[in-house]
C-alpha cells in the first residue's frame, strides 16, 4: 500500500470515527438488475434512498456494464453512471442531495469509476444547505482499460454536507463516469474487491482545490 494511499484511508478513519448523525451505504444493488449498456438504459433515473433523505439524480441504473473493466472492483450487479454516449437525458454531473433528519452528513465516501479509455481529472466537491463549497477534491484517475477506479473521500466537521456532485474535467465535452458503495457518516467498507484497489494502488492521488 502506497503512501498516498494510507495517508487517504488513516484520515478518512478518524473523520469516520468523529462522525455524527444517520449512517448510510447505498450500492444501487437493491434496484432490478439494469440493462449493460447506456443505449438500453434510456432517460435519466432519479433514485431515493432512506425514505427520501438521499437523492442521486444525472444517471442511470446499469447491470453488469459492457466493456468496463474496471468495474469488476465494484459490487456485482448495479453501479450509477452517466455518459454523453448515452440518452440526452444523462448529465454531466452526477449529483446526490442529502437530507438526514434535518441534517447534513459529515462524511461522504464510494467509488468513482472512469469509463472512458483514457485517464481523466474527476472533481468531486460537497455544499452545504447554502451552495457553499464544504469540501472538493480532485482525482486523476487511470483509463477504464487500466482499471481506473478511485475512492473518493469528502468530509466536513459540521455535518453540513447536503449535495455532492462528481464532474469529468475536461474539455471535449465527452464523460463517462460510474459510481458504486457510497457511504454517508461511515467509513467505506473494504472487503474483497475495494481491497484489491487498495492493494493494487488504485486508489487515485487526491488533489485539493483552493
Amino acid at each position: 500500500m502506497n503512501t498516498t494511499i494510507t495517508a487517504l484511508i488513516a484520515a478518512a478513519s478518524c473523520t469516520a470515527a468523529a462522525s455524527a448523525g444517520i449512517a448510510f451505504t447505498v450500492d444501487f444493488d437493491d434496484r432490478p438488475i439494469g440493462p449493460s449498456t447506456y443505449a438500453a438504459a434510456g432517460p435519466e433515473q432519479i433514485l431515493d434512498y432512506a425514505g427520501g433523505q438521499i437523492q442521486f439524480s444525472g444517471g442511470v441504473i446499469l447491470g453488469f456494464p459492457t466493456a468496463f473493466p474496471a468495474v469488476d472492483f465494484a459490487t456485482e450487479p448495479n453501479v450509477y453512471a452517466s455518459s454523453s454516449t448515452g440518452d440526452p437525458s444523462l448529465s454531466d454531473t452526477l449529483a446526490i442531495d442529502i437530507d438526514l433528519g434535518g441534517a447534513g452528513a459529515s462524511l461522504v465516501q464510494g467509488l468513482l469509476f472512469n469509463g472512458e479509455t483514457q485517464a481523466n481529472d474527476f472533481i468531486v466537491t460537497a455544499y452545504d444547505l447554502a451552495g457553499a463549497v464544504v469540501d472538493s477534491a480532485m482525482y486523476n484517475i487511470p483509463s477504464n482499460l487500466d482499471s481506473g477506479a478511485a475512492i473518493f473521500s469528502l468530509s466536513s466537521d459540521m455535518d453540513n454536507i447536503y449535495r455532492v456532485e462528481f464532474q469529468e474535467y475536461n474539455t471535449d465535452g465527452a464523460w463517462n463516469m460510474l459510481l458504486d458503495t457510497i457511504t454517508f457518516n461511515r467509513e467505506i467498507p473494504a472487503p474483497g474487491s475495494i481491497l484489491s484497489i487498495a492493494g493494487l494502488g488504485l486508489i487515485a492521488s487526491r488533489r485539493r482545490r483552493a
